[in-house]
């Protein structure tokens, strides 16, 4: 079996853990900002200004990965030769990468944790606000 080379043509976990650690900062700063806003009103807005940059490099990133893996389909006609049962082993390499693309993709994980921490901020934020009043 072939070693997975990445979306790009070279496989770089390094890459893949930071945008995956980015977006969490993104999401978990957005989601802090909530919080934070009933105590400090400037780490507030840092904390909103570095999710927000955070979000736009990370949703560029995801971005360019979806558009690259649709690119090599549509280049390739991999859909039609599918379909016809007409694959080369050339064309088995491109959809090889890309279902390993998918597959070592951390959108999953990351939809997941930022589906808890939203839960959590709106707990914490339904706290804040009863005990206040």
């Amino acid at each position: 079996m072939l070693a997975y080379k990445g979306i790009t043509g070279k496989h770089t976990p390094f890459l893949s853990i930071f945008f995956f650690i980015l977006g969490i900062i993104g999401g978990l700063g957005l989601r802090l900002v909530l919080i934070l806003n009933h105590f400090n009103e400037l780490i507030s807005r840092i904390c909103w200004y570095i999710a927000m940059f955070s979000f736009v490099i990370f949703y560029y990133y995801r971005f360019y990965i979806e558009k690259r893996r649709q690119e090599i389909l549509i280049k390739n006609n991999l859909r039609e030769k599918l379909i016809r049962n007409k694959l080369t082993k050339e064309d088995r390499d491109k959809l090889r990468t890309i279902i390993d693309s998918q597959l070592a993709s951390k959108l999953k994980l990351n939809a997941l944790i930022l589906f808890i921490l939203t839960i959590v901020a709106l707990i914490v934020e339904f706290i804040i606000e009863t005990n206040i009043k």
